[in-house]
């Protein structure tokens, strides 16, 4: 710039002795130790631009080249302060979308031209601008060159064209320019800097990729036109026995470079936004003062219509330094500033939206998606928030700051897993939609989706792929251009092979981006996709350049287990279960939520009516929201009860698909077959090691592991509790279901299942395991622990009562009973002393024995056999019991 000090500052060249001192940046700056004869015309040194003064006669010509002259002939290399040069970063935003560029002027300095003298603190482009609002997604530069003219070891052959070029290129290789290649730039000048800036604009207008990043410059005190002092530093220089550098020649008023400039600069600069500020204070140069850069040369003028003009209190130096942030030219500049910001900020993205629009529109025709996947279920007020207070979840949702420390280029992360398990209808979706909204409200990109939505299209793992690419594309420019430009650059890949997308799009496409934030992916009932196990096999193998969070929901199926198990070694694996505390806590506020609708005429009748539903949920959120959609529908407490007590229509389709995947599972349909027969049709609850042996004598099948065995093969119906080990129906509407025709080859007829479960508990009855133990007579029978005999011993004669009377099986095989192994049975009983147990076993017989009668005649010597059993069974009671 062309500025002069007062006497407050100090200048290298005007003492004859100099002391060096460091500089708060490592700059150096030199300060007298004595008094000049002509104190008052020194050059400031410590506080950034400094530039000379007119000598107003003779005299101070004289006086002011012998000082000069002196200082230069006799400083030493060890005193010379070294100027800093380049462009470098000063404030790096979390999200840069633009960057912001200051450039020094004439003798100036890329930090103390910005602050006031020896105050670090007023360093505004560094410590007060990242924190203006509008500034979050800034990255802010500042550009240092030599251009100390009072420095005979600095080349004196450069000129504006030489910095201006120097400005560009290194605009051109900056690192966090080139990271964000399509972000606006925002270039601000002090004095000769505006000039620079102006050179280094009109070579970017040469280069493609930054022909229309600069879009806005700010101009402070440029001398457009030149100035006056610039001719006499010239002077004054030539006097000294120096040469004067051409930058301060192209500064002389109307100068050849000045006028070439503006030409091209008015035929290039016309789609910009140009702020130019002018400064109203005279400044103090020499023994006289003075306005160093007036307002006809600080501005454009006419043919610049998009120049906004405003003006600073203070002279040329002080325009660009300021007391505080309340400084009121502070105030002034920030805010047009801002404003730039805002305006760039908002014109870029408003032009990406379009971009991106039209890329999105042929990505959605490529991909073959009919529609953007906008459907997911609403989280329910207050539900789900539970999961908040595992730590497993805190921690696949939160990526720490060493994991983005080490979000370098080269760097690679292994993806977070979470699956969370659940039986059928327990409110998994629910909180798929709970974490999908938590994470779209933490403004974190989040693509998901519900396998059990929609048609078969939407289970098809190749579906799923390609509208998770969709729609990380639709949330990231970045993605967006990538996949863009690998659909035109490359063939299309097989859309039904899920094989051939995860391949194109993920492994060759999305996870090679560097720089990405964190994705997050949330995936409700995995297991209900066709070919959910290749999925995993995919990932097993990936690594991406970014964090990628994987959120996944399913039934509690054992094959899922087994592959989340297989991808522990490649990646970060947690497991989640729903208890039924949790899933009762979410479907009461489901319930309270649409409280209201319930067809109650008070509110005592809505409670009492919620704490119904609540308590036959059974904790099945998906019968409970499809009884609550029904009783909409209804106004008389008749149709209240039927809806309460039937199986809700919306819940059939769910279970046919159910038993369609099951009726595919061909080597072991058998078993889940008999699993359902025997937990449909046994008279009391059974436990999981019961059942297991109970299948055992039935079809002959060893389960070692009866548990998974259930979960893989049928836990979608019917469930382990793992406490109890009692195996149940997941809610009583799989039972009714089981029973009807819509159940297809799973249907399960009541009398054929009596029969079957009587024969096998007749079967246990007649085994070794209830014959006498070998010893003396007399002596006490010790009980048999096998779990299923009990069962047989205390309910055979309940299934023989409801088993269909037209079979002959039954029938001789309840004789052969009772001829072989019956007292032997009665003395058990008696040890245990359940005594109800032979006076309904002498009931259910009687009861059996009516039906046959009525049915098939004449009387054989079975039937006789057994009805006399069941007339002696509470007669022979007594004296059994006095046996033991």
């Amino acid at each position: 710039m062309l500025s002069i000090s007062d006497r407050k500052h100090r200048n290298v060249g005007l003492s004859g002795e100099t002391q060096v001192e460091s500089g708060a940046h490592g700059w150096q700056q030199h300060q007298p130790r004595s008094s000049s004869p002509l104190e008052n015309s020194k050059f400031s040194n410590d506080t950034g631009d400094n530039e000379p003064g007119p000598a107003g006669g003779s005299y101070f010509t004289r006086r002011f080249t012998k000082t000069l002259s002196y200082k230069w002939r006799d400083q030493s290399p060890r005193e010379h302060a070294p100027v800093s040069t380049g462009l470098r970063l000063l404030h790096n935003s979390n999200d840069p979308q633009l960057d912001l560029i200051f450039v020094h002027g004439l003798k100036g300095h890329p930090v103390k031209t910005w602050r006031k003298s020896g105050d670090e603190q007023t360093f505004w482009p560094q410590c007060w601008l990242p924190s203006e609002p509008g500034f979050e997604h800034v990255n802010i530069h500042t550009f240092g060159y030599e251009a100390n003219f009072a420095d005979a070891k600095l080349p004196s052959i450069l000129n504006i064209h030489d910095f201006g070029q120097s400005l560009f290129e290194q605009m051109r290789n900056c690192p966090h320019l080139r990271n964000n290649e399509r972000g606006p730039i925002i270039m601000l000048g002090h004095s000769l800097g505006g000039l620079i800036i102006k050179k280094a604009f009109l070579l970017a207008r040469e280069t493609p990729e930054f022909q229309s990043r600069i879009q806005t410059i700010f101009f402070l005190g440029t001398p457009h036109r030149g100035s006056k002092y610039a001719k006499i530093l010239s002077r004054i220089l030539s006097l000294s026995g120096s040469s004067s550098p051409n930058y301060v020649k192209d500064l002389e008023l109307d100068s050849v470079a000045t006028r070439v400039l503006n030409d091209d600069f008015s035929k290039q600069a016309h789609d910009i936004h140009i702020y130019s500020f002018y400064e109203t204070k005279e400044m103090k140069l020499g023994v006289t003062s003075g306005i160093v850069v007036p307002r006809t040369s600080a501005i454009l003028g006419p043919g610049f219509e998009n120049e906004r003009v405003q003006y600073l209190i203070a002279d040329h130096k002080e325009m660009c330094k300021f007391n505080s942030p309340k400084d009121a030219n502070f105030t002034r500049l920030a805010n047009a500033l801002s404003g730039a910001v805002e305006d760039l900020l908002t014109n870029g993205r408003r032009g990406k939206t379009q971009e991106s629009q039209e890329q999105l529109n042929s990505l959605m025709a490529f991909l073959s998606l009919s529609e953007r996947v906008d459907e997911r279920y609403h989280a329910v007020e207050g539900s789900c928030q539970w999961i908040d207070d595992f730590k497993e979840f805190q921690e696949w949702r939160n990526v720490d700051a060493k994991t983005l420390a080490l979000h370098t280029e080269s760097s690679r992360h292994p993806p977070a897993f979470l699956w969370v398990h659940a039986n059928p209808g327990t409110g998994k979706t629910v909180l798929a939609s709970h974490v999908v909204k938590q994470l779209q409200d933490l403004n974190l990109d989040c693509a998901y989706h519900y396998f059990h939505i929609g048609g078969k299209a939407s289970q098809s793992l190749a579906y799923f792929l390609r509208s998770l690419a969709f729609q990380m594309a639709a949330q990231s420019t970045e993605i967006c251009e990538k996949l863009f430009n690998l659909c035109n650059k490359t063939s299309l890949p097989d859309l039904d092979d899920g094989h051939s997308i995860w391949s194109k799009l993920f492994s060759k496409g999305i996870f090679q981006i560097h720089g990405l934030a964190p994705q997050y992916w949330v995936i409700d009932a995995m297991d209900e996709c066709l070919k959910y196990h290749e999925f995993f096999t995919m990932l097993k193998a990936e690594q991406p350049s970014f964090p990628l969070r994987i959120f996944i929901t399913s039934r509690t199926v054992s094959d899922m287990a087994r592959l989340c198990r297989l991808l522990e070694a490649a990646l970060t694996l947690s497991i989640l279960e729903i208890s039924e505390r949790c899933s009762m806590y979410d479907i009461s506020c489901y319930i309270e939520a649409r409280r209201e609708s319930l067809p109650a005429t008070s509110a005592e009748e809505q409670s009492e009516l919620a704490a119904e539903i609540l308590r036959r949920s059974n904790a099945c959120f998906l019968w409970v929201k499809l009884v609550l959609d029904e009783l909409e529908q209804v106004y008389s407490s008749e149709s209240i009860i039927q809806v309460l007590h039937a199986i809700p229509d919306s819940m059939i389709p769910y279970y046919e698909r159910t038993i369609v995947a099951m009726a595919g599972n061909k080597h072991e349909k058998h078993i889940a077959k008999a699993l359902l027969l025997w937990t449909v049709g046994s008279t009391r609850q059974l436990k999981a090691t019961e059942l297991s042996q109970a299948l055992k004598m039935d079809i002959e099948i060893n389960l070692p592991n009866p548990e998974n065995a259930i979960k893989g093969l049928c836990g979608q119906l019917i469930s382990v509790d793992k406490y109890s080990g009692i195996v149940d129906v997941v809610h009583p509407t799989v039972r009714e279901f089981l029973l009807t025709d819509a159940a297809g080859e799973f249907k399960i007829r009541r009398s054929e299942a009596h029969e079957r479960i009587a024969l096998v508990c007749l079967k246990a009855l007649m085994s070794h395991e209830l014959q006498p133990s070998r010893g003396r007579p007399g002596a006490r029978r010790r009980v048999s622990q096998s779990p299923f005999l009990s069962y047989a011993m205390t309910q055979f004669s309940e299934h023989v009562q409801g088993a269909s009377s037209d079979t002959d099986d039954l029938l001789m095989e309840i004789d052969r009973f009772f001829r072989k192994n019956a007292l032997i049975w009665i003395e058990h009983i008696a040890h245990k002393g359940d005594l109800h147990v032979l006076m309904r076993a002498s009931k259910n017989l009687k009861a059996y024995l009516d039906r046959r009668a009525k049915s098939i005649s004449p009387p054989n010597h079975e039937l006789k056999n057994i009805e006399d059993w069941s007339t002696d069974l509470v007669e022979y009671l007594p004296n059994s019991v006095m046996h033991y």
